[in-house]
C-alpha cells in the first residue's frame, strides 16, 4: 500500500532508479609549496621551540601558584602552517597518547599576508612524541620511498609556539582586551566527567563567575563564564580541559524578560 502523500507541494513525477557510481575521470594533484631547504636546521628548530614553550608553560603555572584537585599535567601548544598551506592534522593528533588538537581554524595573522591555518594542540604529557618526530624528519629517510620520515608532517610546520587564549577565539568578532569583563561561552574537552569541577575551582580561585546552565555533547561541555580574559587565560596553564573559547550568545529567553523600550518621537 503506497504511502499517504501528504505533502501536496513536493511533486515526483518519476520513480527513482539505482545509478552506479563512477569515479572523477581526472586525478587532481596534491599543490606543492616550498619547503624547508634545510630539514635538519628546521627540525632543530621545531625542537628548540617545543622546550621553549615548555619552560614558560612551568613559568605561568608556578607564577599562578594554583593547583587544581585531579588535573593531568598538560601543555597547548600552537602549530601554525606556512602561507596558504594546510597542516597534517591526522599527523599531528593522537589520543591514544593524550595528544588532542583543539580549535583548529584558518587565520590572517597579518593582513597583508595570505592566510594560515592555525592548530592548537593539548598534548597531556606526551611531547617525546613530536621531539621524536622531529629528530627522525631531520636525520632518518623512508626506505620505501627515500623521502625523509614525517615529510608531509613536518615540512608543513612553520612555527610552534605555547598556545595562549586567544589561539583558543574561534569567533569572527574581535577578541576582547584583556581586562574586558565578558561572558565567554567556554567549550571543554569531555573525557572523564570532572571537567566541570576542576573549572569551578579554577574559577573561585581566580574571581570568574560560572552560569548556571550547561550544554553536553558527545566530546564537548557548553558553560558560559563571567569575568576578563586575563582571568580566563590562566586555565590553559593549570586545567588541560579547555578546547575552545567563544562570545557568549545572547538567548532568546534573555531578550523575552526585557521590558519593552519606549520608542521615541521624532
Amino acid at each position: 500500500m503506497a504511502a499517504r502523500r501528504d505533502r501536496k507541494h513536493l511533486l515526483v513525477p518519476n520513480s527513482p532508479q539505482d545509478v552506479p557510481y563512477r569515479p572523477h575521470p581526472r586525478q587532481i594533484p596534491a599543490r606543492d609549496f616550498p619547503r624547508p631547504a634545510d630539514r635538519l636546521a628546521h627540525a632543530r628548530a621545531l625542537q628548540a621551540s617545543l622546550k621553549v614553550a615548555e619552560l614558560e608553560a612551568t613559568e605561568r603555572r608556578n607564577a599562578l601558584g594554583i593547583a587544581v584537585e585531579g588535573v593531568e599535567q598538560g601543555l597547548y601548544v600552537q602549530f601554525d602552517s606556512p602561507e596558504n598551506v594546510d597542516l597534517r592534522l591526522q599527523s599531528l593528533e593522537n589520543r591514544q597518547i593524550g595528544i588532542e588538537l583543539v580549535a583548529v581554524q584558518i587565520v590572517q595573522p597579518d593582513p597583508e599576508r595570505a592566510p594560515i591555518q592555525r592548530a592548537p594542540c593539548l598534548s597531556g604529557g606526551a611531547l617525546q612524541h613530536f621531539v621524536s618526530r622531529f629528530e627522525e624528519y631531520g636525520t632518518e629517510r623512508n626506505k620505501k620511498s627515500g623521502e625523509p620520515k614525517h615529510r608531509e608532517m613536518v615540512d608543513r610546520i612553520a612555527a610552534l609556539r605555547l598556545a595562549t587564549l586567544r589561539a583558543l577565539w574561534t569567533e569572527d568578532a574581535e577578541y576582547p582586551d584583556e581586562a574586558e569583563v565578558i561572558w565567554w561561552e567556554v567549550w571543554l574537552r569531555r573525557h572523564d566527567g570532572r571537567e566541570l569541577d576542576r573549572l569551578s575551582e579554577f574559577a573561585q580561585a581566580v574571581g570568574l563567575v560560572i552560569g548556571a546552565r550547561q550544554l553536553a555533547f558527545d566530546d564537548r561541555i557548553v558553560v558560559l563564564v563571567h569575568g576578563a580574559a586575563a582571568q580566563l587565560s590562566g586555565s590553559l596553564a593549570v586545567l588541560n580541559d579547555v578546547a575552545e573559547v567563544r562570545l557568549a550568545k545572547e538567548s532568546a529567553a534573555l531578550i523575552r524578560t526585557r521590558p519593552p523600550r519606549s520608542r521615541r518621537r521624532g
